[in-house]
């Protein structure tokens, strides 16, 4: 069975009035049976989650349906026929299912685990999941067709895969060889270097969430616990979240930032697994387990057949501290790649080399014999042998010549690229719409550019750049900032931006516009730069974000017809209408944001105040700024009378 590509009618979201019907057919009774607790052996390869209870998933809840039971009826979800239970993850359970529209196609249902959908927080995590995987399109990253919830039960639906995962084919074959394991690793590195580029770090990577296809390509599924840089995060200062066997020293300690290097420790912990059969450190005391991963060297890969060069990369990847793993997953995919290459290439120049040697051989004996048996039929004799040959590679004149071949290869190779070929280079690179090919450019070209050649006639070109590198690199720090639950802003002009970018997240363009001019004429008088909060060249770079920030705004704005306070009330009637329709949590977000953000903005006082209200479970009555806005009549034609009555005559029009 190959994976099932989505059905053209499957919806990206699926609404809780999208199937009344599906919400009657479903048995209302609990199915399902207690599981017996896993020992630490199984724990520690189990997510760690927080909300509720510490520990708590699916699975030890001992409140999973079971569809496989005989005497249960035929489940509905939505649009989805429900099948046999595939897994238990850390916040929900998997099933096979069929989409009940189309052409029926099978696919994999999670749904969240009653115990914890009482929970805001596992909700919000759930949700957030959600919106994860819809901004995740890559080929090794398992496919989503949409979600929501129905009858009080949130789930989504996702790609079907029949291979089965990684740690399926490790329980049941062991080790696999090195070169299965390259490909597995670089594939996963494929989609870590996608995820990552998208702000998203997994923070839960394991076999048991690398999926295989029919054809043996790789999958990496289950975002439960992945964080979103450009999002709010949702895990307290201080709580650890993973699995224990292949946690990194950043996510059990508060004092390392969590990032992408992150997800390269635990591809480190898997790699060495794929090759030895088990993770690095292992333990039946948790306590025991997150030690090893804090202070102790991991065991070196001991294979046979392994190459050196893998061995030092699992070990670089396994490294304590984050600054000296790879660089990213970009970079553990194109090593894994290219020294598989050449591994594959020696290999065959080996056996091609032994194969032309061998018929050689037997041609030259062949032509000994013919020449031995010609000169017996004619009566000649041997010519008396001479000395010894001197073979060419040990004459006078060849070793000359090669010397100074040699000599003009090794100073051809070391002389340095000319300032063309740097500023070619560095073009090329700058042309990516990847910023760890701006980095590359800068790192290897362009500052080696401006340093031999600081006349270059490419200086305006080469300083933009530097400009283009150098904002990304703020945007992304300050994104990352906000995101953080460790990190702090280091002066005003970064507590006041993070304001603009709060506002332009909840929708408010208006506001955020308003913010960033205000900031940018700071940065004009020197305010901050006068009391020694940032350098000039930071200023200068605040102030070309802020220019950047200003025309996105601005192209955001273009096509506005409501107004700042038209959008706040139009959020409001959205909350009022999500808290109808049973999504209250929904509705106390936009209310929580309105009072957050708008608590100081004199015009929006009326808006903070219901806000208020409504936050504290009291329903006053409905301001005018709730009412509906009314769309206007659509144009008749000559001949048609108007709503009211017939048309005057001329009589009564010149009354």
């Amino acid at each position: 069975m190959t994976a099932p590509t989505p059905p053209a009618e499957l919806p990206r979201t699926v609404d809780a009035a999208a199937s009344e019907e599906a919400d009657a057919a479903e048995p209302s009774e609990d199915l399902g049976k207690t599981r017996q607790a896993p020992s630490f052996d199984e724990a520690s390869r189990q997510t760690v989650i927080p909300g509720g209870s510490a520990g708590v998933t699916a699975e030890n809840t001992g409140e999973v349906p079971n569809p496989d039971d005989s005497q249960t009826k035929t489940r509905r979800l939505g649009p989805f026929t429900m099948g046999r239970r595939l897994g238990v993850g850390g916040m929900g359970v998997v099933y096979a299912a069929k989409y009940t529209k189309g052409d029926r196609r099978a696919v994999a249902v999670k749904v969240l685990t009653p115990s914890l959908a009482a929970d805001p927080k596992v909700r919000k995590r759930f949700n957030r999941e959600m919106e994860i995987f819809k901004k995740l399109r890559h080929p090794h990253i398992v496919r989503y067709f949409g979600g929501g919830q129905t009858g009080g039960k949130l789930f989504y639906a996702m790609e079907l895969l029949s291979g089965g995962s990684v740690e399926d084919r490790l329980r049941e074959t062991g080790p696999v060889d090195w070169r299965r394991a390259v490909d597995f690793a670089a594939q996963t590195a494929d989609a870590l270097h996608h995820a990552h580029a998208q702000g998203v770090i997994h923070r839960d990577l394991k076999p048991a969430n690398l999926f295989i296809d029919s054809k043996g390509n790789l999958k990496l599924g289950d975002f439960g616990i992945a964080r979103d840089a450009n999002a709010t995060a949702l895990t307290a200062a201080g709580r650890t979240v993973g699995t224990y066997a292949y946690m990194a020293p950043e996510q059990i300690s508060s004092a390392l930032e969590v990032g992408p290097k992150t997800d390269l420790y635990a591809l480190g912990c898997v790699l060495h697994e794929l090759l030895t059969g088990r993770p690095p450190f292992s333990a039946t005391n948790p306590a025991k387990l997150l030690h090893s991963h804090m202070t102790e060297p991991p065991p070196r890969v001991r294979s046979p057949d392994c190459p050196r060069w893998l061995a030092d990369l699992v070990d670089s990847m396994l490294a304590k501290d984050p600054a000296d793993r790879p660089f990213d997953a970009l970079a553990v995919r194109e090593l894994l790649r290219e020294r598989a290459e050449e591994e594959a290439t020696r290999s065959v120049i080996g056996r091609t080399a032994a194969a032309e040697s061998t018929a050689l051989g037997a041609t030259v004996s062949e032509v000994r014999t013919q020449r031995d048996a010609a000169r017996k039929l004619l009566g000649r004799k041997k010519k008396r042998k001479r000395g010894p040959a001197v073979p060419i590679y040990e004459r006078a004149w060849f070793l000359g010549l090669l010397l100074v071949l040699m000599a003009g290869g090794a100073t051809w190779a070391m002389w340095p690229p000319g300032e063309e070929e740097l500023y070619d280079q560095a073009a090329a690179l700058m042309a990516s719409d990847d910023v760890n090919d701006w980095r590359a450019a800068r790192e290897n070209f362009i500052d080696p550019l401006l340093e031999r050649f600081p006349e270059t006639e490419h200086a305006p070109e080469l300083t933009a750049w530097i400009d283009r590198i150098e904002v990304d690199i703020l945007r992304r720090q300050l994104r990352t900032q906000a995101a953080s639950v460790f990190a702090s802003p280091r002066n005003e002009l970064e507590r006041q931006y993070q304001e603009v970018e709060r506002l332009a997240d909840f929708g408010d363009y208006w506001g955020a516009a308003d913010q960033v001019n205000v900031l940018r004429d700071l940065l004009k008088d020197n305010a901050w730069t006068k009391r020694e909060e940032i350098g000039a060249d930071n200023a200068r770079y605040y102030g070309l974000l802020l220019d950047q920030r200003a025309a996105e705004l601005e192209s955001e704005l273009r096509d506005d017809t409501l107004g700042r306070q038209g959008f706040v009330a139009d959020s409001l009637r959205s909350a009022e209408r999500a808290f109808a329709a049973g999504r209250v949590g929904e509705a106390r977000e936009k209310w929580t944001g309105v009072v957050q953000l708008y608590e100081t903005v004199p015009e929006l006082v009326p808006q903070v105040e219901w806000s208020r209200a409504r936050l504290a479970g009291q329903s006053p009555p409905p301001p005018a700024f709730l009412t509906e806005p009314t769309a206007a009549p659509e144009p008749t034609g000559k001949d048609e009378p108007p709503p009211d009555g017939p048309a005057p005559s001329n009589s009564e029009a010149a009354e």
